[in-house]
């Protein structure tokens, strides 16, 4: 087996393909409300129809060209950001007590850890008590959650705590 450090970083960027299908559905679906509303003899706001098919001609390209990492799986630890100007937050291994993945409905896929607390002169410093956790989006990621999830487990074993061999 490879020690932790000589594995490389597994880089997770935005998933430009589920974000332009999104656009090209809000336009269709933006489309075919404006043609029942016009069968219907309304005169439906065509600013709607515009504003969707602005949003694809400029939007779409940008979604295409953002290739920034979002997420960095590496020997020493995890970093991500949350949007492309964001700075890229680091965070060790050794800080980080346990992660587990949640749906948030709308909010979408949240990897949250749970992370050790920080020096008591810091949290006295910002007044903050706990709990000490992060939540990173992971919902429009181009990496499917199980092979993040073995990335993370390869590099740090303790956290996704395994499950029994009889659970569901």
């Amino acid at each position: 087996m490879t020690d932790i450090t000589d594995a490389g970083p597994l880089v997770a960027r935005r998933d430009w393909r589920k974000a332009v299908i999104s656009s090209a559905i809000m336009l269709l679906i933006a489309a075919a409300w404006m043609g029942w509303r016009a069968a219907q003899g309304d005169h439906p706001p065509w600013i709607v129809l515009g504003l969707a098919a602005a949003w694809c001609v400029i939007g779409v390209p940008l979604l295409i060209r953002d290739r920034v990492p979002r997420l960095i799986i590496a020997g020493e630890g995890l970093s991500w950001r949350e949007t492309r100007k964001d700075p890229l937050y680091f965070l060790p291994w050794s800080r980080i007590l346990s992660a587990r993945y949640e749906n948030r409905g709308e909010d979408g896929h949240v990897l949250s850890l749970t992370l050790t607390p920080p020096p008591v002169v810091e949290q006295q410093a910002s007044d903050r008590t706990g709990p000490f956790t992060v939540d990173i989006e992971v919902g429009g990621l181009d990496l499917s959650r199980t092979a993040l999830q073995a990335a993370i487990r390869r590099r740090a074993p303790h956290l996704f705590g395994r499950k029994p061999r009889n659970a569901a």
